[in-house]
Protein backbone atom coordinates (compact mmCIF):
# COMPACT_ATOMS: atom_id res chain seq x y z
CA UNK A 1 0.00 0.00 0.00
CA UNK A 2 0.68 3.48 -0.47
CA UNK A 3 -0.10 5.43 2.46
CA UNK A 4 -0.05 9.49 3.22
CA UNK A 5 -0.45 9.86 7.00
CA UNK A 6 -1.80 13.15 7.91
CA UNK A 7 -1.15 14.25 11.69
CA UNK A 8 -3.26 17.62 12.57
CA UNK A 9 -0.05 17.84 14.44
CA UNK A 10 3.71 17.05 13.94
CA UNK A 11 7.08 17.60 14.66
CA UNK A 12 10.38 16.70 13.34
CA UNK A 13 12.11 13.77 15.41
CA UNK A 14 15.16 15.57 16.27
CA UNK A 15 12.82 18.88 17.58
CA UNK A 16 10.51 16.97 20.37
CA UNK A 17 8.15 14.19 21.30
CA UNK A 18 5.32 15.50 19.34
CA UNK A 19 3.96 12.86 17.01
CA UNK A 20 5.33 9.78 18.68
CA UNK A 21 2.36 7.89 18.06
CA UNK A 22 2.18 8.80 14.37
CA UNK A 23 5.65 8.01 13.86
CA UNK A 24 5.69 4.33 15.86
CA UNK A 25 2.90 3.63 13.04
CA UNK A 26 4.38 4.28 10.32
CA UNK A 27 7.85 2.87 11.05
CA UNK A 28 5.66 -0.33 11.80
CA UNK A 29 3.65 0.16 8.28
CA UNK A 30 7.02 0.70 6.23
CA UNK A 31 8.84 -2.38 8.04
CA UNK A 32 6.17 -4.65 6.27
CA UNK A 33 6.67 -3.28 2.44
CA UNK A 34 4.44 -0.34 2.74
CA UNK A 35 5.01 2.88 1.20
CA UNK A 36 4.78 4.99 3.66
CA UNK A 37 5.04 9.41 4.36
CA UNK A 38 3.73 11.69 6.35
CA UNK A 39 2.30 15.55 5.80
CA UNK A 40 2.33 17.94 8.16
CA UNK A 41 1.10 21.55 7.07
CA UNK A 42 1.07 23.38 9.94
CA UNK A 43 4.75 23.15 11.20
CA UNK A 44 7.54 25.48 11.16
CA UNK A 45 8.50 27.82 8.64
CA UNK A 46 10.24 26.49 5.81
CA UNK A 47 9.78 23.26 3.98
CA UNK A 48 11.60 20.25 5.11
CA UNK A 49 11.95 16.85 3.61
CA UNK A 50 13.19 14.38 5.82
CA UNK A 51 13.85 10.55 5.03
CA UNK A 52 14.89 8.01 7.62
CA UNK A 53 14.30 4.31 8.48
CA UNK A 54 12.15 3.72 5.62
CA UNK A 55 9.55 6.61 6.24
CA UNK A 56 9.62 9.93 3.99
CA UNK A 57 8.38 12.79 6.37
CA UNK A 58 7.42 16.19 4.78
CA UNK A 59 6.77 19.59 6.19
CA UNK A 60 5.46 22.64 4.70
CA UNK A 61 5.61 26.20 6.02
CA UNK A 62 2.81 26.83 8.90
CA UNK A 63 -0.91 26.81 6.39
CA UNK A 64 -3.15 28.47 9.09
CA UNK A 65 -1.67 31.07 11.49
CA UNK A 66 -4.66 33.02 11.37
CA UNK A 67 -8.19 33.16 11.40
CA UNK A 68 -8.76 34.14 7.83
CA UNK A 69 -5.93 30.81 6.84
CA UNK A 70 -8.00 28.85 9.01
CA UNK A 71 -11.27 29.49 7.08
CA UNK A 72 -9.30 28.96 3.53
CA UNK A 73 -7.20 26.02 4.96
CA UNK A 74 -8.71 23.37 2.89
CA UNK A 75 -7.82 25.54 -0.87
CA UNK A 76 -4.63 25.48 0.62
CA UNK A 77 -3.84 22.03 1.69
CA UNK A 78 -5.60 20.66 -1.98
CA UNK A 79 -2.64 22.51 -3.74
CA UNK A 80 0.04 21.13 -1.10
CA UNK A 81 -1.67 17.69 -2.21
CA UNK A 82 -1.51 18.41 -5.58
CA UNK A 83 2.35 18.58 -5.27
CA UNK A 84 2.59 15.58 -3.55
CA UNK A 85 0.68 13.68 -6.01
CA UNK A 86 2.98 15.22 -9.22
CA UNK A 87 6.10 14.03 -7.22
CA UNK A 88 4.88 10.69 -5.71
CA UNK A 89 1.82 9.53 -7.34
CA UNK A 90 -1.72 8.89 -5.60
CA UNK A 91 -1.86 7.42 -2.04
CA UNK A 92 -3.93 3.98 -2.13
CA UNK A 93 -5.16 5.49 1.57
CA UNK A 94 -5.36 8.36 3.48
CA UNK A 95 -4.71 8.12 7.64
CA UNK A 96 -5.69 10.85 9.35
CA UNK A 97 -4.77 11.56 13.00
CA UNK A 98 -7.19 14.06 14.94
CA UNK A 99 -10.16 15.15 14.17
CA UNK A 100 -8.63 18.53 12.48
CA UNK A 101 -7.00 16.64 10.04
CA UNK A 102 -10.12 15.77 8.27
CA UNK A 103 -11.77 18.70 7.13
CA UNK A 104 -8.56 19.98 5.26
CA UNK A 105 -8.50 16.60 3.08
CA UNK A 106 -11.88 14.79 2.86
CA UNK A 107 -12.71 16.74 -0.37
CA UNK A 108 -9.71 16.16 -2.08
CA UNK A 109 -9.70 12.49 -1.21
CA UNK A 110 -13.29 11.83 -1.86
CA UNK A 111 -12.87 13.76 -5.42
CA UNK A 112 -9.84 11.62 -5.96
CA UNK A 113 -11.76 8.12 -4.29
CA UNK A 114 -9.46 7.63 -1.99
CA UNK A 115 -10.41 6.04 1.38
CA UNK A 116 -9.59 7.62 4.64
CA UNK A 117 -8.92 6.05 7.80
CA UNK A 118 -8.75 7.76 10.85
CA UNK A 119 -6.63 7.59 14.03
CA UNK A 120 -8.52 9.44 17.04
CA UNK A 121 -6.05 9.31 19.80
CA UNK A 122 -7.10 12.67 21.30
CA UNK A 123 -7.65 12.98 24.99
CA UNK A 124 -10.76 15.55 24.20
CA UNK A 125 -12.79 12.48 22.46
CA UNK A 126 -12.51 10.27 25.56
CA UNK A 127 -14.62 12.34 27.54
CA UNK A 128 -17.83 11.11 28.96
CA UNK A 129 -19.40 15.12 27.96
CA UNK A 130 -18.24 16.91 25.00
CA UNK A 131 -18.56 20.75 24.69
CA UNK A 132 -20.95 21.40 21.67
CA UNK A 133 -18.35 22.23 19.47
CA UNK A 134 -16.65 18.98 19.63
CA UNK A 135 -19.98 17.26 19.00
CA UNK A 136 -20.42 19.41 16.21
CA UNK A 137 -16.94 18.84 14.96
CA UNK A 138 -17.47 15.33 15.09
CA UNK A 139 -20.99 14.88 13.99
CA UNK A 140 -19.53 16.71 10.78
CA UNK A 141 -16.15 15.11 10.14
CA UNK A 142 -16.20 11.46 11.49
CA UNK A 143 -18.96 10.63 8.76
CA UNK A 144 -16.60 12.06 5.99
CA UNK A 145 -14.21 8.76 6.94
CA UNK A 146 -14.00 5.16 6.10
CA UNK A 147 -13.48 4.00 9.86
CA UNK A 148 -12.09 5.61 13.16
CA UNK A 149 -9.37 3.50 15.13
CA UNK A 150 -9.61 4.53 18.63
CA UNK A 151 -7.32 3.58 20.93
CA UNK A 152 -8.66 2.03 24.30
CA UNK A 153 -11.80 0.24 25.02
CA UNK A 154 -12.70 3.70 26.63
CA UNK A 155 -12.16 5.80 24.03
CA UNK A 156 -13.62 3.98 21.49
CA UNK A 157 -17.06 3.74 23.86
CA UNK A 158 -17.08 8.01 24.08
CA UNK A 159 -16.98 7.74 20.10
CA UNK A 160 -19.58 5.34 18.87
CA UNK A 161 -22.40 7.15 20.26
CA UNK A 162 -21.19 10.24 17.91
CA UNK A 163 -21.49 8.96 14.53
CA UNK A 164 -21.76 6.01 12.04
CA UNK A 165 -18.39 5.15 10.93
CA UNK A 166 -17.18 1.90 12.13
CA UNK A 167 -15.51 2.15 15.38
CA UNK A 168 -12.58 -0.56 16.18
CA UNK A 169 -9.61 -0.22 19.10
CA UNK A 170 -6.30 -0.81 18.42
CA UNK A 171 -3.58 0.32 20.86
CA UNK A 172 -0.88 2.72 20.34
CA UNK A 173 2.86 0.49 19.61
CA UNK A 174 4.50 0.56 23.05
CA UNK A 175 8.27 -0.32 22.02
CA UNK A 176 9.62 -3.08 23.83
CA UNK A 177 12.96 -3.55 22.11
CA UNK A 178 13.56 0.45 23.09
CA UNK A 179 12.38 0.01 26.31
CA UNK A 180 14.03 -3.47 26.81
CA UNK A 181 16.01 -2.84 30.28
CA UNK A 182 17.77 -5.09 32.38
CA UNK A 183 14.61 -7.46 34.27
CA UNK A 184 16.76 -6.91 37.62
CA UNK A 185 15.58 -4.61 39.79
CA UNK A 186 17.15 -3.86 43.58
CA UNK A 187 15.49 -2.23 46.57
CA UNK A 188 19.07 -1.83 48.07
CA UNK A 189 19.08 2.11 48.23
CA UNK A 190 15.39 2.26 49.10
CA UNK A 191 12.12 2.74 46.51
CA UNK A 192 12.39 5.01 43.77
CA UNK A 193 9.31 6.04 41.90
CA UNK A 194 9.00 8.04 38.80
CA UNK A 195 6.21 9.79 37.04
CA UNK A 196 6.18 11.26 33.38
CA UNK A 197 4.30 13.95 31.62
CA UNK A 198 3.49 17.33 31.04
CA UNK A 199 3.22 19.33 34.51
CA UNK A 200 -0.46 20.59 33.51
CA UNK A 201 -3.76 19.97 35.80
CA UNK A 202 -4.95 16.75 33.91
CA UNK A 203 -2.09 14.86 34.76
CA UNK A 204 -2.68 15.23 38.50
CA UNK A 205 0.98 15.94 39.99
CA UNK A 206 -0.17 17.89 42.38
CA UNK A 207 -2.74 15.28 43.63
CA UNK A 208 0.97 12.75 43.37
CA UNK A 209 2.72 15.40 46.13
CA UNK A 210 -0.60 15.29 48.58
CA UNK A 211 -0.25 11.82 48.77
CA UNK A 212 3.57 11.55 49.01
CA UNK A 213 3.28 13.60 52.22
CA UNK A 214 0.84 11.32 54.00
CA UNK A 215 4.13 8.53 52.64
CA UNK A 216 6.45 10.97 54.83
CA UNK A 217 4.54 11.90 57.38
CA UNK A 218 4.20 7.48 58.01
CA UNK A 219 8.06 7.59 57.92
CA UNK A 220 8.42 6.00 54.41
CA UNK A 221 12.02 6.67 53.03
CA UNK A 222 11.29 7.29 48.73
CA UNK A 223 13.16 8.66 46.37
CA UNK A 224 10.43 10.28 43.91
CA UNK A 225 11.77 11.34 40.13
CA UNK A 226 8.97 13.41 38.20
CA UNK A 227 10.32 14.18 34.55
CA UNK A 228 8.41 16.51 32.56
CA UNK A 229 7.80 20.27 32.60
CA UNK A 230 4.63 22.72 32.03
CA UNK A 231 2.36 25.51 33.57
CA UNK A 232 2.19 24.13 37.28
CA UNK A 233 6.28 23.58 37.64
CA UNK A 234 6.59 26.67 39.89
CA UNK A 235 3.18 25.91 41.58
CA UNK A 236 4.56 21.68 42.41
CA UNK A 237 8.46 23.21 43.11
CA UNK A 238 6.42 25.34 46.15
CA UNK A 239 4.24 22.84 46.89
CA UNK A 240 7.05 20.32 47.69
CA UNK A 241 9.16 22.95 49.74
CA UNK A 242 5.88 23.34 52.11
CA UNK A 243 5.77 19.86 52.66
CA UNK A 244 9.29 19.64 52.91
CA UNK A 245 9.57 16.98 50.37
CA UNK A 246 12.46 18.72 48.46
CA UNK A 247 15.26 15.60 49.15
CA UNK A 248 12.52 13.24 48.30
CA UNK A 249 11.53 14.68 44.97
CA UNK A 250 13.37 15.14 41.86
CA UNK A 251 12.64 17.18 38.94
CA UNK A 252 14.43 16.25 36.13
CA UNK A 253 12.39 18.61 33.60
CA UNK A 254 11.44 17.39 30.00
CA UNK A 255 14.08 14.20 28.91
CA UNK A 256 14.44 12.16 25.99
CA UNK A 257 13.66 8.87 25.81
CA UNK A 258 16.55 7.11 25.99
CA UNK A 259 16.94 9.59 29.01
CA UNK A 260 13.99 8.33 30.43
CA UNK A 261 15.25 4.44 30.16
CA UNK A 262 18.35 5.33 32.02
CA UNK A 263 15.75 6.59 35.01
CA UNK A 264 13.96 3.95 34.59
CA UNK A 265 16.71 1.43 35.46
CA UNK A 266 16.93 2.77 39.16
CA UNK A 267 13.19 2.55 39.68
CA UNK A 268 10.75 0.14 40.67
CA UNK A 269 7.21 2.12 40.79
CA UNK A 270 5.56 3.76 38.19
CA UNK A 271 3.10 6.52 39.56
CA UNK A 272 0.58 8.70 37.74
CA UNK A 273 -2.06 11.08 39.26
CA UNK A 274 -3.76 11.43 35.72
CA UNK A 275 -7.44 12.35 35.57
CA UNK A 276 -8.42 10.97 31.91
CA UNK A 277 -5.95 9.46 29.41
CA UNK A 278 -6.93 8.24 26.10
CA UNK A 279 -4.75 5.63 26.35
CA UNK A 280 -2.06 6.19 28.67
CA UNK A 281 1.10 6.06 26.43
CA UNK A 282 3.62 7.01 29.59
CA UNK A 283 1.47 4.58 31.62
CA UNK A 284 2.18 1.45 28.90
CA UNK A 285 5.88 2.71 28.81
CA UNK A 286 6.69 2.49 32.25
CA UNK A 287 5.03 -1.61 32.42
CA UNK A 288 7.29 -1.80 29.07
CA UNK A 289 10.17 -1.21 31.75
CA UNK A 290 8.94 -3.75 34.23
CA UNK A 291 7.83 -0.81 36.79
CA UNK A 292 4.95 -1.98 38.96
CA UNK A 293 1.99 0.94 38.34
CA UNK A 294 0.12 2.91 40.98
CA UNK A 295 -2.57 4.90 39.10
CA UNK A 296 -5.70 6.99 39.62
CA UNK A 297 -8.52 5.87 37.39
CA UNK A 298 -7.89 7.49 34.11
CA UNK A 299 -10.53 5.14 32.73
CA UNK A 300 -8.34 3.48 29.40
CA UNK A 301 -5.87 1.98 31.72
CA UNK A 302 -7.96 -0.97 32.40
CA UNK A 303 -7.16 -2.34 28.84
CA UNK A 304 -3.83 -3.07 29.79
CA UNK A 305 -2.84 -3.68 34.31
CA UNK A 306 -3.42 -6.75 35.36
CA UNK A 307 -3.47 -7.47 39.21
CA UNK A 308 0.12 -8.23 38.93
CA UNK A 309 1.31 -5.40 37.19
CA UNK A 310 -0.40 -2.74 38.55
CA UNK A 311 -2.95 -1.44 40.78
CA UNK A 312 -5.73 1.25 40.10
CA UNK A 313 -6.89 3.38 42.39
CA UNK A 314 -10.69 4.24 41.74
CA UNK A 315 -11.64 6.39 43.96
CA UNK A 316 -9.46 9.78 43.68
CA UNK A 317 -8.71 9.88 47.09
CA UNK A 318 -5.73 11.25 47.94
CA UNK A 319 -5.29 8.85 51.27
CA UNK A 320 -6.32 5.37 48.64
CA UNK A 321 -3.57 6.70 46.47
CA UNK A 322 -0.94 6.57 49.33
CA UNK A 323 -2.28 3.56 51.08
CA UNK A 324 -1.39 1.90 47.24
CA UNK A 325 1.67 3.27 46.84
CA UNK A 326 3.08 1.34 50.16
CA UNK A 327 0.92 -1.43 49.94
CA UNK A 328 3.01 -1.91 46.13
CA UNK A 329 6.18 -1.35 48.27
CA UNK A 330 5.32 -4.21 50.81
CA UNK A 331 4.47 -6.51 48.38
CA UNK A 332 6.84 -5.48 45.88
CA UNK A 333 8.90 -8.45 44.08
CA UNK A 334 11.78 -8.16 41.99
CA UNK A 335 10.87 -11.67 40.35
CA UNK A 336 7.86 -10.06 39.45
CA UNK A 337 9.59 -7.31 36.65
CA UNK A 338 9.32 -10.14 33.87
CA UNK A 339 6.16 -10.76 34.14
CA UNK A 340 5.38 -7.05 34.16
CA UNK A 341 7.09 -6.44 31.05
CA UNK A 342 5.37 -9.07 28.98
CA UNK A 343 1.94 -7.99 30.29
CA UNK A 344 1.88 -5.13 27.52
CA UNK A 345 2.64 -7.21 24.99
CA UNK A 346 -0.65 -6.76 23.66
CA UNK A 347 0.41 -3.28 22.24
CA UNK A 348 3.75 -4.37 20.48
CA UNK A 349 4.48 -3.65 17.19
CA UNK A 350 3.68 -7.37 16.22
CA UNK A 351 -0.07 -7.34 17.62
CA UNK A 352 -0.52 -3.42 16.51
CA UNK A 353 0.83 -3.41 12.81
CA UNK A 354 -1.02 -6.64 11.42
CA UNK A 355 -4.19 -5.20 13.20
CA UNK A 356 -3.59 -1.56 11.53
CA UNK A 357 -2.78 -3.45 8.38
CA UNK A 358 -6.28 -5.35 8.15
CA UNK A 359 -8.46 -2.05 8.96
CA UNK A 360 -5.95 -0.22 6.14
CA UNK A 361 -7.03 -3.28 3.59
CA UNK A 362 -10.63 -3.19 4.55
CA UNK A 363 -11.26 -0.13 3.68
CA UNK A 364 -9.88 -0.24 0.25
CA UNK A 365 -11.89 -0.20 -2.87
CA UNK A 366 -12.02 -4.21 -4.39
CA UNK A 367 -9.76 -2.92 -7.87
CA UNK A 368 -7.00 -1.92 -5.46
CA UNK A 369 -7.22 -5.24 -3.45
CA UNK A 370 -6.21 -7.35 -6.81
CA UNK A 371 -3.76 -4.99 -8.21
Amino acid sequence: MHILMIPSWFQPLREGHTGIFVRDIALGMAQKGHTVRTLSYNYGNEYQEISQQGITEIFHPNVATSFLAKVFQPSKVTALLSQYVQKYGLPDIINTHGISAIRPVNRWASKNKIPIIHHEHLKIYARSAFPIKLLVLAKLFYPRVKKIIAVSNYQSGTIVPLTSTPVVCIPPIVDEAFFKLPTEKSIDDGFHLVSVGDLDPIKGHSFIIEALNLLKKRNIKFTFHLIGDGPLQSEIIQQCKKYQLTDSVIFHGKRSRKEICTIFQKCQLYISGSILESFGLHIAEALAGGLFVVTTDCKSVHDYIKWYSGTIVEKRSTKDFADAIENAMTQYKPADVKRIKESIYYASVSKVIPATTTEFLSCLPQEKLHQ
